[in-house]
């Protein structure tokens, strides 16, 4: 590609409806779909205090309806998370931080008819208010953007996604009001 920063690949699926859970295996080089991004959520525990040095966060990844336990096949170190179901494909992320995986665990629940598994773990090396202030130790509410290095998005490349198929199939893909806001503005 030489000096290109960003390509992006049309390819036809054999089989329509067909689900890719990379394009590559093991996603080398972080090229990788730049559509289903419902696969995870994280969160900040919100019941914790705000000066926590090292505050608790959340991670759901979704699974079929009908996992179970057995089926599940999770690795979680302080480098990264991986969640294989068994018939059905590996979640595999990378941590923006260095997690504390002595402290974290996981668990298989139902939530809203969807099936996932929760992942409670800590992480060290996160911003903090720093040394000129009341709480130096304490990180700042929106200090954490991403906690996986994978989900970073520094080439806006699921809008140059959008805006690939909505000039492919306008409407059909997607109404344009309902592109994210990166896609409409590369649009106008």
């Amino acid at each position: 590609f030489g000096s290109a920063e960003v390509a992006l690949v049309r390819a036809q699926k054999a089989n329509l409806g067909e689900v890719w859970r990379e394009l590559f295996e093991g996603d080398s080089l972080l090229l990788r779909d730049a559509g289903d991004h419902d696969q995870h959520v994280w969160w900040r525990d919100s019941g914790e205090d705000f000066r926590e040095p090292e505050p608790t966060f959340g991670v759901d990844v979704f699974v079929p309806r009908n996992c179970k336990v057995e089926d599940l096949e999770v690795e979680l170190t302080a480098r990264h998370l991986s969640v294989k179901v068994e018939g059905w494909g590996v979640f595999r992320r990378h941590w923006a931080y260095t997690c504390r995986s002595d402290e974290a665990s996981w668990h298989l629940l139902d939530d809203d008819g969807r099936r996932k598994v929760r992942v409670d773990c800590r992480f060290r090396g996160l911003p903090t208010n720093g040394p000129k202030t009341k709480e130096p130790d304490a990180v700042p509410k929106d200090a954490v953007k991403q906690l996986f290095v994978e989900d970073t998005d520094d080439y806006s490349t699921l809008a140059v996604a959008q805006v690939g198929a909505w000039l492919d199939v306008g409407a059909t893909f997607s109404k344009e009001e309902d592109l994210l806001p990166a896609a409409q503005k590369l649009l106008k």
